[in-house]
């Protein structure tokens, strides 16, 4: 069994749900705003709004304007409602339970995406380790 990957809206939750801390805040950082969003999503920036606006009207996801840490202005922003951290909870908690193949130096095997997680030491994040596979 190998892991499905996660659509583009469900790879925007699993990324906003990394910033949730910042739901709020005077100050937010760059990785919240479209631009952000794209590069850790994988998409171009045009596209951002077409993935959002679905997740804005499903009250997954709430736009904001924001002061961006290091910009000279305030910009839209994005976080995750209530309802959508626990869309991308239950949504992560399902990945980390997918097996992936995993190629080391004993050869390949399969491992679940948890393990993987967990092996990286903190140093990336779950979508880093799924664009990977």
């Amino acid at each position: 069994m190998t892991l499905q990957p996660p659509i583009v809206k469900e790879r925007i939750l699993l990324h906003l749900l990394d910033f949730a801390k910042f739901a709020g805040a005077y100050d937010v950082p760059p990785e919240v705003t479209q631009e952000g969003i794209a590069r850790a999503t994988w998409i171009d920036v045009p596209h951002v709004l077409q993935y959002v606006r679905p997740l804005l009207k499903e009250g997954l996801v709430r736009e904001r304007t924001a002061h961006v840490r290091g910009g000279p202005r305030r910009r839209k922003s994005y976080e995750l409602s209530e309802a959508g951290q626990m869309r991308a909870y239950s949504l992560r908690t399902r990945l980390k339970s997918e097996f992936v193949l995993v190629r080391d130096a004993g050869g390949m095997r399969e491992q679940a995406l948890g393990e993987v997680l967990d092996a990286a030491g903190g140093k990336t994040s779950l979508l880093g380790v799924l664009r990977e596979f």
